[in-house]
């Protein structure tokens, strides 16, 4: 007798590295359109740079770094049922952000964020494009905080 094969999406295939097309391609098409406008917003920052990598509780995931950094700036989790972004942000970030006017959602979700070694890990819904625009300008403030702090 055969073993039976449990077919995985290819996000959560730990042993098969996927193309970002075929991560995108495992997310409902209603749901697809603010994972591609993260994308997209996030290329657009300061020239970072986009790969696919495996986070372990976070599967094959979008990781965005600056160029020449190690740090990943942001995540984008493809999860066909809860696509999301997730953005450390510095602690010593924080007052400069506070000055920022970002919607309630991401307010409470920076304020309650959970902190690891002096950083914050604010998860974001990807439910919108406008939900996308507040990933990529809580990436590229805490980005700027950051650097000046």
């Amino acid at each position: 007798m055969q073993p039976r094969r449990v077919s995985q999406a290819p996000w959560e295939n730990r042993f098969a590295k996927p193309l970002g097309e075929s991560l995108l391609n495992s997310i409902p098409a209603t749901r697809r359109g603010p994972v591609k406008h993260a994308r997209h917003l996030l290329l657009g920052l300061g020239g970072f740079e986009e790969s696919v990598a495996w986070q372990g509780v976070l599967k094959w995931t979008f990781v965005y770094r600056a160029p020449g950094s190690s740090s990943p700036v942001a995540y984008v989790v493809p999860e066909p049922a809860k696509p999301r972004a997730c953005v450390p942000v510095p602690e010593s970030a924080l007052p400069a952000l506070a000055k920022t006017r970002f919607g309630r959602q991401c307010r409470e979700r920076l304020a309650h964020a959970p902190a690891v070694d002096g950083v914050r890990w604010v998860t974001l819904d990807l439910t919108s494009r406008d939900a996308a625009g507040t990933v990529a300008a809580l990436v590229e403030r805490a980005a700027s905080a950051h650097s000046d702090a």
